[in-house]
């Protein structure tokens, strides 16, 4: 990975996704791209696995599709995959077309599965993704 590739990746940790990770943590990423766990998901999901700490799953949401039914699978995989690699927290990152429209349902979902606070939902606008 370029250096400007890696600039830009931290800076979508940081800033897009709000991590607090120390910097040391920042120096490591690699995206995986079409992980086998995830698999299902088709072509344009990314694994980001940043410092050996955090796991960011990016998901690429279709005009007008409802995501909000397959979250509770996707967090349970996100889990197991966190508990059995030793990593520390799992982001799943929803890129949609519509965000404002996307956001509320997802959220909703997100918050009536009860789940710890290391796994977390962000939903951010396609445009916002960082070239992967």
């Amino acid at each position: 990975m370029q250096n400007t590739d890696a600039d830009t990746l931290r800076r979508f940790v940081r800033d897009g996704l709000g991590c607090t990770c120390p910097d040391a943590v920042l120096r490591s990423i690699e995206v995986e791209a079409n992980p086998a766990v995830f698999a299902d998901l088709g072509p344009g999901t990314q694994l980001i696995k940043v410092g050996g700490r955090l796991l960011v799953l990016v998901v690429r949401m279709a005009d007008g599709g409802d995501l909000s039914q397959r979250l509770a699978e996707w967090f349970a995989r996100g889990r197991a995959l966190r508990e059995r690699e030793g990593w520390n927290r799992f982001r799943l990152v929803v890129a949609a077309a519509d965000p404002a429209g996307a956001g509320p349902i997802l959220t909703k979902a997100f918050d009536d599965l009860g789940l710890d606070d290391r796994l977390h939902l962000h939903v951010i606008a396609a445009r916002e993704l960082p070239d992967l």
